[in-house]
Protein backbone atom coordinates (compact mmCIF):
# COMPACT_ATOMS: atom_id res chain seq x y z
CA UNK A 1 0.00 0.00 0.00
CA UNK A 2 1.52 3.36 -1.13
CA UNK A 3 -0.07 5.30 1.45
CA UNK A 4 1.65 3.84 4.22
CA UNK A 5 5.29 4.91 3.23
CA UNK A 6 3.62 8.24 2.62
CA UNK A 7 2.10 8.37 6.10
CA UNK A 8 6.15 7.39 7.29
CA UNK A 9 6.96 10.06 5.78
CA UNK A 10 5.25 12.69 7.34
CA UNK A 11 6.14 13.52 10.92
CA UNK A 12 5.15 12.31 13.93
CA UNK A 13 3.43 15.16 15.58
CA UNK A 14 1.62 15.82 11.83
CA UNK A 15 0.20 12.49 11.91
CA UNK A 16 -0.92 12.98 15.59
CA UNK A 17 -2.61 16.14 14.90
CA UNK A 18 -4.32 13.93 11.64
CA UNK A 19 -5.57 10.89 13.79
CA UNK A 20 -6.96 13.54 16.71
CA UNK A 21 -8.83 15.84 13.75
CA UNK A 22 -10.50 12.76 13.49
CA UNK A 23 -11.16 11.30 16.46
CA UNK A 24 -12.46 14.71 17.27
CA UNK A 25 -14.84 14.78 13.89
CA UNK A 26 -16.34 11.66 14.68
CA UNK A 27 -16.97 12.67 18.63
CA UNK A 28 -18.87 15.84 17.62
CA UNK A 29 -20.36 13.80 14.74
CA UNK A 30 -21.80 11.69 17.62
CA UNK A 31 -22.55 14.29 19.80
CA UNK A 32 -24.86 15.65 16.97
CA UNK A 33 -26.91 12.91 16.59
CA UNK A 34 -27.26 12.43 20.19
CA UNK A 35 -28.73 15.64 20.75
CA UNK A 36 -30.50 15.28 17.62
CA UNK A 37 -32.23 12.30 19.01
CA UNK A 38 -32.69 14.20 22.70
CA UNK A 39 -34.51 16.86 21.34
CA UNK A 40 -36.47 15.41 18.64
Amino acid sequence: WKGESQLQALPTGVFDQLVNLKVLRLYSNQLKSLTAAVFD
